[in-house]
């Protein structure tokens, strides 16, 4: 997951480009995702602002999902579980709220950009 995270990262500033205010490219570009959920293979959408949306829920899911892993007790050798570490837990705060700051700003600076047809 620190692979995709570290993608996310890079191609997140790309984007932001594209969906810049005055940016002739913002509703020019079909963003394509595959459907998980339903029989539809891909949704494809227009709009940049849609895909900064996206690639913030993703960021904030990885780092959610990086959180409960730190949180995950160890299994020793000898079959039971150690608690988990202080190091961890501090760790832990400090991805969640790296999650908390994605959903964050997906709420407050994109979703306000987007038109209500879009959301």
């Amino acid at each position: 997951s620190a692979d995709l995270v570290q993608a996310l990262e890079e191609y997140l500033p790309v984007i932001l480009g594209m969906a810049k205010d005055g940016s002739e490219l913002e509703d020019k570009i079909q963003f394509a995702w595959m459907n998980q959920e339903d029989d539809a293979e891909e949704t494809a959408l227009p709009s940049a602002w849609y895909e900064v949306l996206s690639v913030l829920h993703m960021m904030a899911m990885l780092r959610l999902s990086q959180a409960n892993s730190l949180l995950l007790p160890k299994t020793s050798l000898e079959g039971y579980h150690t608690k988990v570490s202080e190091e961890n837990k501090r760790a832990s705060v400090e991805v969640f709220l790296k999650a908390a700051g994605h959903l964050e700003c997906a709420m407050h600076q994109v979703l306000p950009r987007m038109s209500p047809e879009k959301r």
